[in-house]
């Protein structure tokens, strides 16, 4: 199942979901989220979990990307932006739904999604070692 994937892609789209999630969470909606996020969050154990949460969803991402024939950076964060809308949206919306998760919680989640899928897409389908996919 994860023969042939592009690992040069899945670890850079890794270090990039790291990063995003860290400027998206630790800084641009610091204020917004404080006393909202449990302490566990912000804990070395939640540290650690989020990573592997991250991993996964890059190693599945790269599968997706794939499986689909998706090749270049442009059509990659496109295929992650459409996995988005049918996935993680989709499920954002329930639990505002069904779950009580307010609107603007919502958007944070779901904004950081989209630009995660997106970018773990770009990077997974057009970054090549040694040569890029346009």
């Amino acid at each position: 199942m994860l023969k042939g994937l592009n690992w040069v892609g899945v670890i850079a789209g890794f270090v990039y979901a790291e990063l995003l999630g860290y400027v998206w969470y630790a800084v641009v909606f610091a204020a917004k989220l404080k006393g909202m996020m449990p302490a566990s969050a912000t804990s070395p154990t939640g540290y650690a979990e989020g990573a592997l949460i991250s991993l996964i969803t890059v190693i599945g991402t790269a599968w997706l990307v794939k499986k689909s024939g998706t090749a270049g950076y442009v059509a990659g964060a496109i295929f992650g932006a459409a996995v988005w809308f049918f996935l993680p949206f989709m499920g954002e919306m329930s639990n505002y739904v069904y779950a009580g998760k307010t609107m603007e919680m919502i958007e944070i989640d779901a904004g950081f999604m989209l630009l995660f899928l997106a970018g773990v897409g770009a990077l997974t389908a057009g970054l090549k070692l040694g040569k890029s996919a346009a």
